[in-house]
């Protein structure tokens, strides 16, 4: 996303959504024995799942991507 903005005002967004990323999952990262405790073994499990179902959307999205790029093709 960085390398695509040319303006200061998507360079101030793309930073600003960034800061609010690393917000997000140091305040996660900092309850995690609260989460755990509501969530439990059955809820741990499936959020994980989901996030690595997440994760792999995020891999193909950016492979999809690049090979795009490489073979000069741009869908919108």
């Amino acid at each position: 996303m960085g390398a695509e903005t040319t303006t200061l005002n998507g360079k101030t967004v793309g930073f600003v959504a960034l800061l609010l990323a690393v917000t997000c999952v140091a305040a996660i990262l900092l309850a995690g024995s609260v989460l755990q405790r509501i969530l439990g073994v059955r809820g741990i499990s499936i959020l994980s799942k989901l996030t690595g179902l997440i994760l792999a959307a995020l891999a193909a999205q950016m492979i999809m991507t690049g090979v795009q790029h490489f073979l000069g093709i741009h869908m919108q």
